[in-house]
């Protein structure tokens, strides 16, 4: 197989990726057997091209279409309707999270409204053994 082919046929998988519609794990099943059928078709015959490929298999438009209707509709609306509530979910937490972080970083600017001052005294030796006295 030359490599204008394989360039080709990848072109021809990804049209028949953009143009069905079900949830990931469908999909990826689906365009892998596609891909290995072509490839398997591609290298069994002799000088075959991608006319020859589009006349066994069909054109892109045509395999999207034959996988919609024998797919299981409710099957794959039930993933993708999964797929959504796990991704809305993380939406929820990251702004959650966000939002949280907002509220630290304003609480702690209103918290360190101010400054402190520390004083030094210069004490003599008396001073000091005074105030030592004093606390024992």
């Amino acid at each position: 197989m030359d490599k204008q082919l394989k360039r080709d046929i990848k072109r021809y998988i990804k049209e028949i990726k953009q143009n069905i519609i079900c949830d990931f794990r469908t999909r990826k099943k689906f365009i892998s057997d596609i891909k290995n059928s072509v490839y398997d078709f591609a290298e069994s015959e002799n000088a075959v091209t991608m006319d020859d490929i589009c006349k066994h298999f069909g054109t892109p438009q045509q395999i999207a279409k034959e996988f919609l209707l024998n797919a299981d509709v409710k099957q794959i609306k039930r993933r993708m309707n999964v797929t959504k509530i796990v991704l809305i979910g993380i939406i929820t937490a990251l702004v959650m999270w966000a939002a949280g972080l907002v509220y630290a970083i304003i609480d702690a600017n209103y918290i360190s409204d101010g400054y402190g001052v520390e004083t030094i005294h210069d004490l003599d030796d008396n001073s000091i053994l005074k105030a030592v006295e004093e606390n024992i």
